[in-house]
């Protein structure tokens, strides 16, 4: 039973956040007019860079991956190259 008793008392607690926020939220609607898409001048420095950020978010991955990958190849190529230049032993 008492168990139990935490177990609502979570749920409680979380439904009492999320109205409390929900409730914030909509009181101070005017600060989700942020919206640089929807309220943005057409030429406006802040379009711009809302523009370079995507692009640059969108290219980081595939530049990490890259250069980690990079890095994997020439270190397996280094290994294989100083593996083929030793002695091999007498038989």
């Amino acid at each position: 039973m008492k168990r139990e008793a935490k177990w609502i008392g979570k749920w409680v607690g979380f439904w009492i956040l999320l109205i409390t926020l929900s409730t914030y939220h909509l009181i101070n609607s005017h600060l989700a007019q942020a919206c640089v898409v929807c309220f943005g001048g057409a030429d406006s420095q802040l379009k711009k860079g809302f523009y370079w950020g995507i692009i640059i978010l969108l290219a980081l991955p595939f530049l990490l991956i890259g250069l980690i990958g990079g890095k994997i190849y020439l270190s397996a190529k280094k290994q294989r190259t100083l593996l083929s230049h030793q002695p091999r032993p007498n038989l």
